[in-house]
């Protein structure tokens, strides 16, 4: 009983961690996500002591993943220390140490299955509540806009600052997150076998996703939840429907153009999928501000310090994190979200999964969060932290934590599959 008792409240802590995670975007400065994930991830290591330890020693399959991550840690300490000022202790806390105890923190919970569908429901709660909000923003200060006008909204920084005001300060940090948690929730509404409620609240979180993606009109986030609902379908999916259902969207984008085409949308997508960086001001800025930040880490193999890269680059960081960290923190900095991007898309591509086991399905359903956020990192980039505000970073720590298979894929298929 005691367990159970445990297990329940472990539950609860790391899916309230999960809801301020998305929910909580500093608008009022008190709801910043981090205080708050820092409260409950103190209290979940009090609670789970003496199961700390199992997370270094290999008793939840996670033991590269939390090596690595203390290691990142540890260097961007170091940076800290070398190029100290008061900045860099803020950037320190809730870029590094805060994602840090959040991967501890829920590794050590061990959640099983009935704990992670929690998680998701309260991911599912918390996006509803803020992209929701966004989304009714967003129409009521531009109405229905046609195909044209939405593509370049975001380019409207005056109109469109109710909208980034409701969610996460700009359009390119939405999207990102939104790209982020889009397969966590396609894989819950549409492959759960159990867990009705949770189900349905991850259908109406992928709707609203839909429209964030569209409103800020990144193409980045666009392709990258193409790609990652490609990849969740072909790892899950019988070969005939995955066939089936590649051809039908392949007739549609073909659809698409013709009607794009018109208006110009289909020429942002083109320049994009043949890096022309020539007729693109937005992918010629990426390719400077990167070739600045390798030049940034030459120049300072130890780095420049957490948080402070933006004065080193004109174009504030370098659009690559793994440029951005070897900037920020130096070299190593740069080495070790590299290895732990690599076991991340190890875990979610080697990894067998059983479409009927509602653990295996939870399971890689975080690991193809923690999948998009590596890949979508590598390609282009994605924010830490904006101050105590945390969602980018800490959904990685949460997804790399609950994709780890421990008690949820021990009794996830035995004890509720079918329910």
């Amino acid at each position: 009983m005691k367990a159970v008792r445990r297990s329940a409240i472990n539950a609860a802590i790391v899916s309230v961690i999960a809801f301020c995670l998305v929910a909580f975007n500093g608008r009022p400065f008190v709801l910043s996500s981090g205080f708050y994930c820092l409260f409950f991830c103190f209290l979940l290591l009090a609670l789970n002591s003496v199961a700390v330890s199992k997370v270094f020693g290999g008793g939840f399959g996670s033991t590269v993943v939390a090596g690595l991550w203390a290691s990142w840690l540890l260097v961007a300490c170091a940076s800290a220390v070398f190029n100290f000022e008061i900045l860099v202790l803020d950037a320190l806390l809730w870029g590094y140490i805060a994602p840090f105890l959040i991967l501890i923190a829920v590794l050590s919970a061990d959640l099983d299955i009935r704990g992670r569908m929690y998680v998701i429901g309260a991911l599912s709660a918390g996006l509803i509540l803020r992209m929701g909000a966004g989304a009714i923003k967003f129409f009521q200060d531009w109405g229905i806009p046609s195909p044209a006008e939405i593509f370049v909204a975001r380019y409207d920084l005056e109109r469109m600052a109710g909208y980034m005001d409701k969610t996460f300060g700009n359009t390119g940090n939405t999207a990102s997150l939104a790209t982020v948690l889009f397969p966590v929730l396609l894989v819950t509404a549409v492959w759960l076998r159990c867990g009705k409620a949770v189900r349905a609240a991850a259908a109406v979180g992928v709707a609203v996703l839909a429209v964030t993606m569209v409103i800020t009109g990144s193409r980045s986030a666009i392709l990258f939840s193409f790609l990652g609902a490609l990849f969740v379908m072909m790892k899950l999916a019988p070969l005939a429907v995955s066939v089936t259902v590649v051809g039908v969207v392949a007739i549609l984008g073909a659809v698409g153009i013709v009607m794009l085409s018109d208006w110009g949308s289909l020429a942002m997508f083109q320049t994009l999928l043949t890096f022309d960086f020539d007729n693109d001001a937005s992918l010629s800025e990426r390719a400077d501000s990167v070739v600045i930040g390798l030049q940034t880490i030459a120049d300072n193999p130890l780095g420049v310090g957490p948080g402070l890269a933006g004065n080193f680059n004109q174009y504030t960081i370098p659009h690559q994190f793994i440029v951005a960290q070897g900037s920020e923190i130096g070299a190593l900095g740069a080495v070790f979200p590299a290895l732990i991007f690599i076991v991340l898309l190890l875990r979610a591509v080697r990894v067998p999964v059983d479409p009927g086991c509602a653990g295996d399905v939870v399971s890689f359903a975080f690991s193809c969060g923690a999948l998009i956020w590596s890949v979508y990192a590598v390609v282009t980039n994605i924010a830490v932290n904006s101050g105590p505000t945390i969602p980018w970073i800490g959904m990685l720590a949460l997804c790399a934590a609950l994709g780890a298979r421990g008690r949820s894929h021990l009794a996830g298929c035995a004890s509720m599959h079918g329910r």
